[in-house]
């Protein structure tokens, strides 16, 4: 996870790293262009700095600003783009000599096949991230990203029938809402987004848990002006479930 904290302006070439938290800011703000242009002059500074971590790392950043621009826009070639993106992402993070670099790269293969209906294959690579993530803690530990991991493949699980998905859904996103995450917006994006997964998957057997889950993810976005792509994504599934009324 990006630093955004220890980003500082400089008359000089910005840093790999500063670059990467430009990417991520351009992004969340909806400057798709400015976020994919950022994260290649991320990459670039990686490889010179021979980071393949970083490169991985970055790959999974333009990932999901390439996803954003799918949903916002409806034209698969992003989609398209993304998968393959985020599959690069995964082989470099491999060749790292650091095993904790392949941890995010599997999450977000994950939200790949997640976001074609590939729910199989979605709940291994999550269930993969998460054993790595374990496997090869952080050196910061985050049980609130971890609770995101299993929110995730919890829901996934629901998708493909298994019954115990959602009592493990419900437990890790209430996990998540209570760590003591220093990072705020990205605890605020995993949490609301969590919820709006949630009354996704329960739109047709539970509507109004469904709508329960959503007030949640509400009151969450309108406490934070920051999340603006989770606002437009929480209205966008909203009309969907309203009208289905």
């Amino acid at each position: 996870m990006v630093d955004r904290e220890n980003s500082t302006e400089r008359e000089k070439t910005p840093s790999a790293h500063e670059f990467h938290v430009m990417a991520e800011i351009a992004r969340e703000q909806g400057r798709f262009i400015d976020a994919l242009k950022h994260t290649d002059e991320a990459m670039v500074g990686y490889s010179t700095e021979d980071n393949k971590a970083g490169v991985a790392e970055v790959l999974a950043s333009r990932f999901l600003t390439l996803r954003h621009l799918f949903e916002s826009s409806g034209d698969r070639s992003f989609l398209i783009n993304a998968v393959h993106t985020v599959s690069a992402s995964v082989e470099i993070a491999r060749e790292s000599d650091d095993p904790r670099a392949l941890t995010l790269p599997l999450f977000n293969a994950g939200k790949a096949y997640e976001s074609v209906g590939n729910y199989e294959e979605a709940s291994r690579v999550y269930g993969d991230a998460i054993q790595n993530y374990e496997n090869n803690p952080p050196e910061i530990d985050r049980p609130a990203q971890l609770a995101d991991f299993q929110a995730r493949k919890a829901i996934c699980d629901i998708r493909l029938g298994d019954d115990s998905g959602l009592e493990r859904a419900v437990s890790a996103l209430e996990d998540l809402a209570n760590t003591d995450e220093k990072d705020l917006y990205a605890k605020d994006v995993w949490l609301s987004g969590g919820y709006m997964r949630l009354a996704d998957v329960l739109r047709d057997s539970d509507h109004g848990s469904a709508l329960a889950y959503m007030r949640k993810a509400e009151n969450i976005i309108e406490a934070n002006p920051d999340l603006e792509l989770m606002k437009k994504q929480w209205e966008k599934l909203n009309s969907s479930l309203t009208s289905s009324e």
